[in-house]
């Protein structure tokens, strides 16, 4: 007996059927669809899945790609035949992550700007803030920053300023340090003289 190569009306499903009936029964659905004389399904009204399907490219058209993503995702679970779903479910997934790397993106661009604005005025760095760990951690996450995103010249030009920020601020530091040693000495020093005076005249 000779077969015929159906498509599901409902799934989607790919079947083999007897040509000489008059109805069948999808195997993965569960729907009953009539044939004509040649073997070619007849739909007299729309099916719940082709009402789900129009709403699920209706989401996908509209621009919801969360909303026509999670919806195909829960089809595919009751269709997994279905090829319309799962190019749906395909093309949401991928604006998905086309758009969760753009906001992604547009959240390191605001930091650095924040970075630039903090640390910099009129690409000078601002004493008071140009502190060794403050500068030290924009220095660590601007190299992050330069790593995922090569090309970016913002990301780039700031980074070579956080790292002569950091410089400076250990400049400023050792300077401190010495100071303080240098005032300590001459204050021991003149110690030193005041007693030995004091020793010679009593």
């Amino acid at each position: 007996m000779k077969l015929v190569s159906l498509k599901c009306p409902s799934c989607g499903a790919k079947l083999e059927v007897n040509p000489s009936l008059k109805k069948y029964t999808c195997n993965y659905c569960g729907e009953t669809s009539l044939l004509d004389d040649e073997a070619v399904v007849v739909k007299f009204k729309k099916s719940k899945l082709e009402d789900s399907l129009d709403e699920l490219q209706e989401y996908f058209d509209n621009g919801n790609f969360k909303k026509s993503f999670d919806m195909s995702f829960n089809l595919l679970k009751q269709y997994p035949q279905n090829e319309d779903i799962r190019k749906i479910f395909v093309a949401s997934k991928k604006k998905l992550e086309a758009f969760s790397e753009k906001n992604q993106y547009e959240a390191v661009k605001r930091r650095v700007k924040m970075i630039n604005d903090t640390l910099f005025y009129n690409d000078i760095p601002i004493k008071e803030l140009s502190t060794i760990p403050g500068a030290k951690f924009n220095q660590h996450l601007l190299m992050q920053y330069a790593a995922e995103y090569p090309d970016d010249k913002e990301i780039a030009t700031t980074l070579d300023k956080v790292n002569n920020a950091v410089k400076l601020a250990i400049k400023r530091k050792n300077i401190k340090n010495i100071t303080v040693i240098i005032i300590t000495f001459v204050i021991l020093i003149i110690l030193c003289i005041i007693m030995v005076y004091s020793a010679s005249n009593s």
